[in-house]
């Protein structure tokens, strides 16, 4: 047996894990939004033509629509609106979903105020903006309910490699990491102690 099964208690055992939590994270998702009357699918509709994602071109534009949702939504709604963005990806002609994901795990970057003047909605995300701070906290809160509301370990583990491996565009500063570690770590500290490990290798 190896090393990772003797720690982790095989595979079958971390996929059953993972299956508990996704289902644990989706269910919160669920009771948040009936709680505030939040149809997801309509929501998510909204949001693309809110920020305008037909003209967007690259991920940069994306930072405003990625504190527009950790602004309105908690972690695990978040997880939901963002993950009803991909239905949008055939109508645009590329997945929104993704991009708005990795602007977010980009949210450490400090602002100019001649770039935030151009923000979809400032006054509503302008709180995250002067927020340096509370913005990565709330990203990587949504961002390891996301990689945890997905549909299989190795998508996670897919995802979590592709934001720890150099030259990928969604590559995390060593900063964010730490962040985005701790609240995988904290959700459910033995899948968030695989991804870690795996995440190294």
């Amino acid at each position: 047996m190896r090393i990772l099964d003797r720690l982790f208690g095989g595979k079958s055992s971390l996929t059953r894990e993972f299956v508990e939590q996704r289902n644990v994270t989706r269910r919160t998702a669920v009771e948040q939004a009936s709680e505030r009357g939040v149809d997801v699918v309509e929501h998510a509709k909204r949001f693309a033509a809110e920020y305008d994602f037909a003209r967007k071109s690259k991920t940069w534009d994306y930072f405003d629509a990625a504190m527009g949702i950790l602004t309105r939504y908690p972690p695990q709604l978040a997880m939901a609106v963002i993950s009803e963005l991909g239905q949008h990806a055939a109508r645009l002609g590329y997945n929104p979903m993704g991009e708005v994901l990795i602007a977010m795990e980009h949210l450490d970057r400090n602002f100019a105020p001649t770039e935030a003047a151009g923000f979809t909605n400032l006054d509503e995300i302008q709180s995250l903006v002067e927020d340096r701070s509370e913005r990565m906290s709330r990203a990587a809160a949504t961002i390891a309910r996301v990689v945890y509301g997905g549909e299989t370990l190795q998508g996670a583990l897919t995802m979590y490699k592709a934001m720890t491996t150099p030259r990928s565009p969604a590559v995390l500063t060593p900063e964010m990491k730490a962040q985005i570690d701790s609240q995988l770590l904290y959700v459910n500290p033995k899948l968030g102690q695989y991804l870690i490990n795996q995440g190294r290798a």
